[in-house]
């Protein structure tokens, strides 16, 4: 296992609320009801003909609560983007500054596990080989 490394572009994107889940299955081209408590997902958002706007890993984050994990970064314009289309659902849409990532591979197992520091993320990608 590797000390890590810094994926410095990475940016949250949170979505809370009583809606929160259903907006996000409605807008979002992953199972979003199937998310299981405390799991993640590869997700996307597309536009009207079906490409992709952006990329991101679908992280539960408890009560009902999501958050998007970006790589790429652009937190803001995405959740300025996706509240546009927000009406009556009862939820917050906010893009998360100043957090820590820090992800850690482990060739053992295949999965993504993630831990929260107050306002920091911490990602544990695993099953990718260190570079």
């Amino acid at each position: 296992m590797s000390d890590g490394f810094n994926l410095g572009r990475a940016e949250l994107v949170r979505l809370q609320g009583p809606d929160a889940r259903s907006f996000a299955h409605a807008q979002f081209c992953s199972d979003v009801a199937g998310l299981p408590a405390n799991d993640w997902q590869w997700s996307a958002w597309l536009d009207a003909k079906g490409r992709v706007r952006y990329f991101f890993a679908l992280i539960d984050a408890g009560e009902g609560n999501l958050a998007a994990w970006l790589p790429l970064g652009n937190a803001k314009a995405f959740s300025l983007e996706l509240r546009r289309f927000q009406f009556r659902a009862k939820l917050i849409i906010d893009s998360v500054d100043g957090f820590g990532v820090l992800g850690q591979f482990d060739v053992a197992k295949d999965s993504l596990r993630w831990q929260r520091h107050g306002a920091a993320l911490q990602l544990f990608l695993e099953g990718s080989t260190q570079r």
